[in-house]
């Protein structure tokens, strides 16, 4: 099957919306870079006014300079990982067909049958 016949048959089974299934989900698996970037960015911020990391004459780069960054990179990515685990472990339980429900369906009965148990690993 090409491009153009699975568009036909998605189109010819499941109408234009079709096309769109799934985008939500992209949408929310999207919002960990998101939010990592934003923490990022805002620590990166902090770390340049910061007056430990300034130097001398401001052009200088030194390895508190570098050692901040990458705390600030490991904090951030830590952060946006918390806030997205719930969509991570959704998509995990659709891959290995665990559940054929949709997302809206799948978080309530997840947290109503397992309690918090039923979030993690």
């Amino acid at each position: 099957m090409n491009t153009l016949q699975c568009a036909r048959y998605v189109y010819q089974t499941e109408g234009i919306r079709g096309f769109y299934r799934g985008l939500t989900a992209s949408y929310a698996g999207i919002s960990e870079t998101i939010i990592c970037f934003a923490i990022y960015e805002s620590l990166k911020k902090y770390l340049k006014e910061a007056p430990l990391a300034s130097s001398t004459n401001g052009t200088e780069k030194n390895s508190t300079n570098f050692f901040g960054l990458m705390a600030a990179a490991a904090l951030s990515k830590g952060c946006a990982s918390c806030v997205a685990y719930p969509h991570g472990r959704s998509c995990l339980a659709f891959r290995r067909g665990i559940v054929a429900i949709g997302v809206c369906q799948y978080f309530p009965g997840l947290w109503g049958s397992n309690g918090d148990a039923g979030t993690s690993g």
